[in-house]
């Protein structure tokens, strides 16, 4: 089953942490909404599965990343061994060999 397509997509709800514009963000202005970056992965068989990424203010360039490097990395690749798939994903994206070693 290998990865043929891989998509994200922008989510933004509005948002109101309901208290006092502190915390996170002191000194600048409150959060106006709350962004998700959703990815949606599709292999050659028609099986879908989603994932979500979290990063606060960085999700644009979490999503070019996906778009330009890591995403067409995975592109062709059999999804089927997990494991191992995410094991050389690190290897090539981090540096790190088998089992976390260099």
């Amino acid at each position: 089953m290998k990865i043929t397509k891989i998509e994200t997509l922008r989510v933004s709800i509005p948002f109101d942490g309901g208290g006092a514009a502190v915390g996170m963000r002191p000194g600048l202005n409150p959060w106006q909404k709350l962004e998700s970056l959703m990815v949606r992965i599709e292999t050659e068989d028609g099986l879908v599965g989603w994932g979500e990424e979290f990063g606060h203010f960085v999700n644009a360039g979490t999503e070019t990343i996906l778009q330009t490097l890591v995403g067409p990395w995975f592109l062709g690749k059999d999804s089927r061994p997990i494991v191992s798939l995410m094991e050389d994903a690190q290897r090539v994206f981090f540096g790190f060999g088998r089992n976390g070693r260099g």
